[in-house]
């Protein structure tokens, strides 16, 4: 099955709380390849994981619990150029993991099915 590098950008809970502050526009950036039949599969999945990885990551860090991240408020892509521009070894810690599965709490694969927790209507600048 083909292999597609889903790329999505987040904020951690500081983040959040100190770009409005001082007008800064920081934001962390993670990686996964996602086992998927073609691109457009590869693309939904990724949001879905996107979501459920930050919703863990306030989880644990003690962000607003109704926060949710949203692909109309955070940049993510499926990109093709990467893979030939890093070196094997990195490429290699990138986590990989197939459609219906999650990252683990570390933002490593994982192979127990996706069920996407956590729901709310707030966006990043609402």
């Amino acid at each position: 099955m083909p292999r597609f590098l889903f790329v999505f950008c987040y904020e951690t809970p500081d983040e959040l709380a100190t770009n409005p502050m001082y007008g800064w526009e920081e934001e962390e950036t993670k990686a996964v390849f996602i086992e998927a039949r073609h691109e457009e599969e590869a693309l939904r999945w990724g949001r879905e994981v996107a979501r459920a990885f930050v919703w863990t990551l306030f989880q644990r860090e003690g962000g607003p619990q109704d926060f949710e991240w949203k692909p109309n408020s955070y940049r993510h892509w499926i990109d093709f150029g990467l893979p030939s521009q890093v070196r094997p070894e990195e490429l290699a810690l990138i986590p990989t993991i197939r459609v219906g599965e999650l990252l683990d709490e570390d933002g490593n694969g994982s192979s127990f099915p996706g069920h996407v927790t956590g729901t709310s209507s707030r966006t990043r600048n609402g």
